[in-house]
């Protein structure tokens, strides 16, 4: 499992923000010119496998794109060029952000 989330940071460019979210996720950050290059790197990593990202198009706009991972409980935003991927560290926390995150794109 470790080794497909290392293939992301490095395929993506990320480095280690050195802090958490309010859920207690490891942060990782970077840029992209697009979101379609980032779903590309993402689909490259996992073609052969049944436990990558998948995009929340209702979390999406012209602006702001998001993928979540299950399996790996991530979730990978880019928004207007940045990048920040987030790792938690347990189900709970990983649920917590989601749910975090819906009632903030919710609104926004």
């Amino acid at each position: 499992m470790k080794d497909l989330i290392d293939s992301i940071i490095l395929a993506l460019g990320l480095e280690d923000a050195k802090r958490t979210n309010s859920s207690g996720s490891t942060l990782y950050t970077g840029i992209a010119a697009s979101a379609s290059d980032a779903h590309h790197s993402l689909r490259c990593i996992f073609k052969d496998s049944q436990s990558g990202f998948i995009q929340e198009v209702d979390w999406c706009d012209s602006y702001r794109s998001v993928w979540i991972s299950i399996f790996h409980r991530c979730t990978l935003t880019w928004c207007e060029g940045d990048l920040t991927l987030s790792i938690s560290p347990s189900a709970e926390a990983f649920y917590n952000e989601l749910a975090d995150a819906a009632r903030f794109y919710k609104d926004n």
